[in-house]
């Protein structure tokens, strides 16, 4: 049913790169009704640390949006190095696939952290985390 009530954009369209949507997909069903397919393969790319490869292998062209890093309720972790953040930023929350563009300044605006999890765009994440990306 949950594929049924999206057909034929089944899969969220808000990441940026790989980083974030597999977490969203496989938390679209009820715990109860995930099942293992032994016979499916996949392709994974290798990477030596957190976040490689997650925005593909090949350079991408300017102005695309990128994933930069993660929010959780202990904070920001960054897959890329920079000196400072970018003015602007796109949130996407890996519970409910919502996407924000705010300005980095503003992001306390949208998101609240607590010992008890994030809260984004007014909704509860529970163990769930935020997809931060910005224009490369």
């Amino acid at each position: 049913t949950v594929v049924r009530g999206r057909w034929p954009r089944f899969v969220c369209e808000e990441f940026c790169s790989a980083g974030s949507v597999d977490s969203w997909f496989w938390q679209q069903w009820p715990r109860d009704r995930i099942i293992f397919v032994p016979d499916l393969m996949v392709q994974h790319f290798a990477s030596a640390r957190l976040g490689e490869n997650w925005n593909g292998v090949a350079q991408q062209q300017a102005g695309k949006w990128r994933q930069l890093g993660v929010l959780t309720k202990k904070g920001f972790s960054s897959f890329v190095e920079m000196e400072q953040l970018p003015e602007v930023l796109k949130l996407t929350d890996t519970r409910y696939g919502q996407s924000i563009i705010c300005d980095t300044k503003d992001i306390n605006t949208f998101v609240k952290v607590s010992p008890e999890g994030l809260e984004f765009m007014g909704k509860r994440l529970e163990w769930c985390h935020i997809h931060v990306a910005y224009r490369g």
